[in-house]
């Protein structure tokens, strides 16, 4: 339940980060503008062009927040499909780790047949169960495909894990063609193979065309598309866990829900980490906190009230 809400929290937090880049853009192309048609009335070339739109102050940090929200708009996408990994291995009785779940489980199908339960294992499902849990990754990466075009979903991927854990790439923009409708402006471009290094990128391509190594593709609009694909499939993977938890509430034996997935309580160690900073002073003494009435009884049904557990 809490990977449902955090599901629908990350894709609030990335459809905002569209808008604020969108309204961080309008304002940084208008500056970007007036800075280049002054240079022109006066005479300069590009090189007093350059010198013009160098940043200092709040033109500065609207630049991070624009490159800041266009990088965590993935971040949030990603966590969507992770998130949506840990509801699939609960409703699907995958006999892997709830809390170290991810996307992967589903997109690999070797690491999916072992999630089963193996022929040597003391532990497999039934066939029925099996039949039913490979008809859920089939018609979960059929819904994948709809969603999208080609790839959309591995190109997120590796937009956010090169974003996270890679060197910064040459960020290149280009100049937009002035029409009847819309001005010249400075647009960023994606990288076309975001895992590729900047110098795959260009060897790989085996051409230094501009549309080899970068997506020509307006960047809010591409931001869109991928947070109304990823939307989607949410949506399409959520009706067919519904579904597939309808028919184990009517037939209790179709799928047996595996131990593997809470192996140990406490399996990380513990940490002695106790801050930064100095403890800040509050009013609430002893052993209670409020909740809401739902969390309550999720804190419940988790048997963290029991006296057993406090012995």
């Amino acid at each position: 339940m809490a990977s449902v809400d955090g599901i629908k929290m990350s894709l609030g937090d990335a459809a905002f980060l569209v808008d604020e880049c969108s309204q961080f853009s309008f304002a940084d192309t208008k500056w970007t503008r007036d800075r280049v048609e002054a240079v022109q009335r006066m005479g300069g070339g590009m090189d007093t062009i350059l010198r013009a739109l160098r940043r200092s102050g709040v033109d500065e940090k609207r630049e991070r927040r624009i490159r800041l929200a266009r990088e965590h708009v993935f971040y949030h996408l990603a966590q969507v499909l992770d998130r949506l990994a840990a509801i699939i291995v609960g409703v699907g009785a995958l006999n892997t780790p709830i809390l170290k779940a991810d996307w992967k489980i589903i997109g690999n199908e070797e690491t999916w047949k072992k999630s089963q339960g193996r022929e040597k294992s003391h532990w497999t499902q039934p066939a029925i169960g099996r039949d039913r849990q490979n008809w859920l990754r089939t018609s979960i990466l059929k819904a994948v495909d709809a969603a999208g075009p080609a790839d959309w979903l591995a190109w997120i991927d590796g937009t956010r894990n090169t974003n996270a854990h890679r060197a910064p790439k040459i960020q290149m923009h280009a100049v937009t063609k002035q029409t009847r409708t819309e001005p010249e402006r400075l647009v960023y471009l994606f990288d076309r193979q975001p895992k590729w290094s900047m110098t795959e990128a260009i060897v790989g391509s085996q051409s230094l065309r501009l549309d080899a190594v970068w997506l020509l593709e307006d960047p809010l609009g591409l931001m869109r598309g991928a947070l109304g694909a990823t939307a989607s499939v949410a949506e399409a993977v959520g009706n067919l866990l519904a579904s597939l938890w309808a028919d184990r509430r009517s037939d209790p034996q179709l799928l047996v829900q595996p131990a593997g997935q809470w192996p140990t309580v406490l399996e990380e160690p513990e940490l002695s980490f106790a801050g930064f900073g100095h403890p800040v002073q509050i009013t609430t003494k002893g052993g209670a906190f409020r909740v809401s009435p739902e969390q309550a009884r999720r804190l419940r049904a988790s048997g963290v009230f029991s006296p057993e557990l406090w012995k």
